[in-house]
């Protein structure tokens, strides 16, 4: 089954981090994903990252995540291609 998978809302980030933007993702059956992030670490492609939670246990000192919207496969892949199309000003194709 194919998606209409709509990128209602992108926030750019001006930082210096890998989070470059927010995107906010509508999928054709009319659930709405907020806060989706678009990561791009130096030197490789930009990636969707869907919303998570994240703690520090106690006695670490680094966060643990956990995601909050698991999709499948080909929708997952046909939400990063919206989002990054969005992002770069793309196109589908």
């Amino acid at each position: 089954m194919s998606q209409n998978i709509i990128v209602e809302r992108l926030r750019h980030v001006n930082a210096c981090a890998p989070l470059k933007a927010y995107a906010d993702i509508r999928l054709s059956d009319g659930i709405l994903i907020k806060d989706c992030r678009i990561i791009q670490q130096d030197g490789q492609q930009a990636w969707l990252s869907m919303p998570r939670i994240s703690w520090t246990p106690e006695g670490e000192n680094k966060p643990h995540y956990k995601p909050l919207v698991i999709l499948p496969k080909d929708l997952q892949k046909a939400a990063q291609i919206a989002a990054l199309n969005a992002f770069t000003g793309g196109t589908d194709e």
